[in-house]
Protein backbone atom coordinates (compact mmCIF):
# COMPACT_ATOMS: atom_id res chain seq x y z
CA UNK A 1 0.00 0.00 0.00
CA UNK A 2 2.93 2.55 0.56
CA UNK A 3 4.40 1.97 -2.78
CA UNK A 4 0.89 2.10 -4.26
CA UNK A 5 0.45 5.57 -2.76
CA UNK A 6 3.90 6.64 -3.57
CA UNK A 7 3.15 5.86 -7.22
CA UNK A 8 -0.45 8.05 -6.92
CA UNK A 9 1.62 10.76 -5.13
CA UNK A 10 4.39 10.62 -8.39
CA UNK A 11 1.13 10.20 -11.16
CA UNK A 12 -0.51 13.45 -9.54
CA UNK A 13 2.81 15.33 -9.58
CA UNK A 14 3.80 14.39 -13.15
CA UNK A 15 0.03 15.50 -14.43
CA UNK A 16 -0.18 18.53 -12.23
CA UNK A 17 3.47 19.51 -14.01
CA UNK A 18 2.51 18.78 -17.67
CA UNK A 19 -0.82 20.85 -16.82
CA UNK A 20 1.14 24.20 -16.26
CA UNK A 21 3.99 23.37 -18.39
CA UNK A 22 4.13 26.24 -20.53
CA UNK A 23 3.74 28.76 -17.30
CA UNK A 24 6.60 26.60 -15.85
CA UNK A 25 8.56 26.58 -18.64
CA UNK A 26 8.08 30.39 -19.47
CA UNK A 27 9.33 30.78 -15.52
CA UNK A 28 12.43 28.38 -16.10
CA UNK A 29 13.67 30.51 -19.47
CA UNK A 30 13.14 33.72 -17.49
CA UNK A 31 15.49 32.36 -14.71
CA UNK A 32 18.10 30.90 -17.25
CA UNK A 33 18.02 34.27 -18.69
CA UNK A 34 18.37 35.91 -15.32
CA UNK A 35 21.34 33.22 -14.27
CA UNK A 36 23.37 34.06 -17.06
CA UNK A 37 23.48 37.96 -16.67
CA UNK A 38 23.65 37.39 -13.10
CA UNK A 39 27.24 35.12 -13.88
CA UNK A 40 28.55 37.90 -16.16
CA UNK A 41 27.37 41.00 -14.24
CA UNK A 42 29.60 39.18 -11.37
CA UNK A 43 32.41 38.16 -13.86
CA UNK A 44 32.26 41.69 -14.93
CA UNK A 45 31.56 43.51 -11.91
CA UNK A 46 34.48 45.92 -12.25
CA UNK A 47 33.28 47.29 -15.62
CA UNK A 48 32.82 51.19 -14.87
CA UNK A 49 29.55 51.27 -16.34
CA UNK A 50 28.70 47.97 -14.41
CA UNK A 51 29.85 49.51 -11.11
CA UNK A 52 27.86 52.15 -11.92
CA UNK A 53 24.23 50.41 -12.15
CA UNK A 54 25.35 48.48 -8.68
CA UNK A 55 26.05 45.25 -9.30
CA UNK A 56 25.51 44.20 -5.84
CA UNK A 57 21.97 45.53 -6.54
CA UNK A 58 21.44 43.57 -9.93
CA UNK A 59 22.16 40.48 -7.84
CA UNK A 60 20.09 41.22 -5.06
CA UNK A 61 16.98 41.44 -7.55
CA UNK A 62 17.98 38.23 -9.82
CA UNK A 63 18.22 35.81 -6.82
CA UNK A 64 14.63 37.69 -5.78
CA UNK A 65 13.62 36.94 -9.46
CA UNK A 66 14.74 33.77 -9.18
CA UNK A 67 13.09 33.04 -5.51
CA UNK A 68 10.01 34.76 -6.63
CA UNK A 69 9.14 32.39 -9.53
CA UNK A 70 9.57 29.37 -6.84
CA UNK A 71 7.72 30.22 -4.39
CA UNK A 72 4.88 31.41 -6.96
CA UNK A 73 4.88 28.39 -8.91
CA UNK A 74 4.70 26.38 -5.14
CA UNK A 75 2.09 28.65 -3.82
CA UNK A 76 -0.57 28.28 -6.80
CA UNK A 77 0.05 24.66 -6.80
CA UNK A 78 2.26 24.31 -10.07
CA UNK A 79 3.56 21.04 -8.63
CA UNK A 80 0.70 19.45 -6.49
CA UNK A 81 0.77 19.08 -2.77
CA UNK A 82 4.10 17.95 -2.70
CA UNK A 83 5.42 20.71 -1.06
CA UNK A 84 4.27 22.19 2.29
CA UNK A 85 1.96 24.92 1.69
CA UNK A 86 2.98 27.13 5.11
CA UNK A 87 6.99 27.41 2.56
CA UNK A 88 4.73 29.11 -0.38
CA UNK A 89 3.97 31.77 2.54
CA UNK A 90 7.86 32.67 1.12
CA UNK A 91 6.37 33.81 -2.26
CA UNK A 92 5.36 37.23 -1.23
CA UNK A 93 8.55 37.53 1.17
CA UNK A 94 10.59 36.88 -2.18
CA UNK A 95 8.01 39.03 -3.77
CA UNK A 96 8.46 41.85 -1.67
CA UNK A 97 12.41 41.16 -2.01
CA UNK A 98 11.95 42.14 -5.19
CA UNK A 99 10.02 45.28 -5.36
CA UNK A 100 12.34 46.42 -2.43
CA UNK A 101 15.26 46.02 -4.94
CA UNK A 102 13.24 47.87 -7.50
CA UNK A 103 12.02 50.75 -5.14
CA UNK A 104 15.94 51.22 -4.07
CA UNK A 105 16.97 51.08 -7.75
CA UNK A 106 14.93 53.96 -8.23
CA UNK A 107 15.91 56.00 -5.09
CA UNK A 108 19.29 55.88 -5.57
CA UNK A 109 18.72 57.41 -9.23
CA UNK A 110 16.76 60.13 -7.34
CA UNK A 111 19.33 60.44 -4.75
CA UNK A 112 22.12 60.97 -7.00
CA UNK A 113 20.63 62.86 -10.23
CA UNK A 114 18.17 65.12 -8.71
CA UNK A 115 18.70 65.42 -4.53
CA UNK A 116 22.33 65.46 -5.90
CA UNK A 117 23.37 64.01 -2.67
CA UNK A 118 25.67 60.54 -2.42
CA UNK A 119 24.95 60.08 1.39
CA UNK A 120 23.26 56.61 1.26
CA UNK A 121 22.99 53.54 3.32
CA UNK A 122 24.45 50.33 2.04
CA UNK A 123 22.48 48.61 -0.62
CA UNK A 124 22.16 45.55 1.78
CA UNK A 125 20.40 47.79 4.72
CA UNK A 126 18.35 49.64 2.10
CA UNK A 127 16.77 46.19 0.39
CA UNK A 128 16.04 44.74 4.22
CA UNK A 129 14.38 47.66 5.01
CA UNK A 130 11.87 47.76 2.68
CA UNK A 131 11.38 44.27 2.82
CA UNK A 132 10.51 44.38 6.76
CA UNK A 133 7.01 45.21 5.81
CA UNK A 134 6.52 42.04 4.16
CA UNK A 135 7.60 40.32 7.08
CA UNK A 136 4.44 41.00 8.72
CA UNK A 137 2.38 38.07 7.15
CA UNK A 138 4.35 35.12 7.71
CA UNK A 139 4.75 36.54 11.43
CA UNK A 140 1.28 36.85 12.34
CA UNK A 141 0.34 33.23 10.52
CA UNK A 142 2.90 31.95 13.01
CA UNK A 143 1.35 34.01 15.94
CA UNK A 144 -1.94 32.70 15.30
CA UNK A 145 -0.68 29.07 14.45
CA UNK A 146 -2.32 26.08 12.66
CA UNK A 147 -5.90 27.61 11.34
CA UNK A 148 -4.41 30.50 9.63
CA UNK A 149 -1.60 28.28 7.57
CA UNK A 150 -2.47 28.17 4.19
CA UNK A 151 -3.78 24.53 3.32
CA UNK A 152 -3.54 22.75 0.01
CA UNK A 153 -7.32 22.68 -1.80
CA UNK A 154 -7.83 19.67 -4.46
CA UNK A 155 -10.61 21.13 -5.98
CA UNK A 156 -8.86 24.05 -6.63
CA UNK A 157 -5.34 22.56 -7.27
CA UNK A 158 -3.39 25.27 -4.82
CA UNK A 159 -2.70 26.66 -1.79
CA UNK A 160 -5.18 28.52 -0.56
CA UNK A 161 -5.72 31.20 2.66
CA UNK A 162 -7.62 30.92 5.63
CA UNK A 163 -7.11 34.07 6.76
CA UNK A 164 -6.76 36.60 4.17
CA UNK A 165 -5.61 39.83 6.82
CA UNK A 166 -1.95 38.56 6.35
CA UNK A 167 -2.07 38.68 2.30
CA UNK A 168 -4.31 42.07 2.17
CA UNK A 169 -1.16 43.54 4.42
CA UNK A 170 1.47 42.35 1.91
CA UNK A 171 -0.67 43.81 -1.13
CA UNK A 172 -0.73 47.19 0.76
CA UNK A 173 3.01 47.26 1.28
CA UNK A 174 3.95 46.52 -2.55
CA UNK A 175 1.56 49.41 -3.31
CA UNK A 176 3.39 51.64 -1.51
CA UNK A 177 6.49 50.71 -2.58
CA UNK A 178 5.25 50.84 -6.03
CA UNK A 179 3.62 53.90 -5.47
CA UNK A 180 6.49 55.63 -3.83
CA UNK A 181 8.99 54.04 -6.87
CA UNK A 182 6.06 56.06 -9.81
CA UNK A 183 6.89 59.24 -7.77
CA UNK A 184 10.63 59.15 -8.04
CA UNK A 185 10.74 58.01 -11.74
CA UNK A 186 8.20 61.24 -12.31
CA UNK A 187 10.71 63.38 -10.32
CA UNK A 188 13.37 61.98 -12.68
CA UNK A 189 11.68 63.81 -15.52
CA UNK A 190 13.88 66.79 -14.55
CA UNK A 191 17.24 64.67 -15.74
CA UNK A 192 15.68 62.89 -19.03
CA UNK A 193 17.92 64.97 -21.33
CA UNK A 194 21.12 64.47 -18.98
CA UNK A 195 20.62 60.92 -18.08
CA UNK A 196 18.24 59.55 -20.27
CA UNK A 197 19.17 56.20 -19.70
CA UNK A 198 18.80 56.24 -15.77
CA UNK A 199 15.36 57.96 -16.52
CA UNK A 200 14.34 54.98 -18.71
CA UNK A 201 15.69 52.85 -16.40
CA UNK A 202 13.63 54.47 -13.83
CA UNK A 203 10.27 54.64 -15.69
CA UNK A 204 10.36 51.01 -16.63
CA UNK A 205 11.39 49.89 -13.50
CA UNK A 206 7.77 51.74 -11.60
CA UNK A 207 5.96 50.96 -14.49
CA UNK A 208 6.80 47.24 -14.21
CA UNK A 209 5.88 47.29 -9.89
CA UNK A 210 2.78 49.22 -10.70
CA UNK A 211 1.49 46.58 -13.15
CA UNK A 212 2.35 43.78 -11.29
CA UNK A 213 0.92 45.62 -8.10
CA UNK A 214 -2.26 45.95 -9.72
CA UNK A 215 -2.52 42.50 -11.91
CA UNK A 216 -1.32 40.16 -9.43
CA UNK A 217 -3.64 41.00 -6.82
CA UNK A 218 -6.78 41.79 -9.26
CA UNK A 219 -6.03 38.48 -10.88
CA UNK A 220 -6.64 36.55 -7.25
CA UNK A 221 -9.49 38.38 -6.53
CA UNK A 222 -11.37 37.92 -9.74
CA UNK A 223 -10.65 34.64 -10.24
CA UNK A 224 -12.03 32.74 -7.03
CA UNK A 225 -14.31 29.71 -7.97
CA UNK A 226 -12.05 27.08 -7.00
CA UNK A 227 -14.54 24.39 -8.23
CA UNK A 228 -13.50 26.51 -12.05
CA UNK A 229 -10.73 23.85 -12.79
CA UNK A 230 -10.29 25.94 -16.20
CA UNK A 231 -10.61 29.16 -14.48
CA UNK A 232 -7.90 27.96 -11.90
CA UNK A 233 -5.55 26.79 -14.19
CA UNK A 234 -5.61 30.55 -16.09
CA UNK A 235 -5.34 31.81 -12.71
CA UNK A 236 -2.01 30.42 -11.85
CA UNK A 237 -0.62 30.83 -15.35
CA UNK A 238 -1.23 34.73 -15.15
CA UNK A 239 0.17 34.56 -11.57
CA UNK A 240 3.36 32.63 -12.81
CA UNK A 241 3.97 34.97 -16.08
CA UNK A 242 3.41 38.23 -14.30
CA UNK A 243 5.44 37.49 -11.62
CA UNK A 244 8.47 36.39 -13.68
CA UNK A 245 7.88 39.57 -16.66
CA UNK A 246 7.85 41.71 -13.59
CA UNK A 247 11.17 40.64 -12.22
CA UNK A 248 12.85 40.15 -15.81
CA UNK A 249 12.18 44.26 -16.37
CA UNK A 250 12.84 44.91 -12.86
CA UNK A 251 16.51 43.10 -12.99
CA UNK A 252 17.43 43.68 -16.69
CA UNK A 253 16.66 46.77 -17.83
CA UNK A 254 19.59 48.70 -15.55
CA UNK A 255 22.25 46.63 -17.10
CA UNK A 256 20.95 46.76 -21.18
CA UNK A 257 22.22 50.29 -21.96
CA UNK A 258 26.15 48.96 -20.07
CA UNK A 259 25.24 45.58 -21.85
CA UNK A 260 24.82 47.45 -25.32
CA UNK A 261 28.05 49.39 -24.87
CA UNK A 262 30.07 45.97 -24.18
CA UNK A 263 28.94 43.96 -26.65
CA UNK A 264 30.15 46.57 -29.38
CA UNK A 265 33.13 47.88 -27.37
CA UNK A 266 31.91 51.38 -27.27
CA UNK A 267 35.63 53.12 -27.05
CA UNK A 268 34.30 55.77 -24.69
CA UNK A 269 33.25 53.45 -22.16
CA UNK A 270 35.81 50.93 -23.13
CA UNK A 271 38.78 52.69 -23.10
CA UNK A 272 42.07 51.72 -20.78
CA UNK A 273 39.59 48.79 -19.92
CA UNK A 274 40.52 45.37 -21.21
CA UNK A 275 38.00 43.01 -21.80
Amino acid sequence: MRFASRALAETAVVVRVADNIGAIGFAAVVDFIVALLLIHIVLFRRWPPYKAVHPGLIVYTGLATMLTTVWVSIRYGMWGDVVSCTAGCLARVSLGALFSCGVVRVYRYHNVLVSHSGVMLPVTVQVATFLLPFLIGPVMVLARGGDATPTFDTTAGECLETWPLPGISEWVAAGILAATALALAFRLRVVRSQAPHEFLSAVATSASLALGVVSLPLVESIVTDTADETAMHHRRTAMLVITALVGMVVMAVPVLHPLWLLVFKDEEFNSGWVV
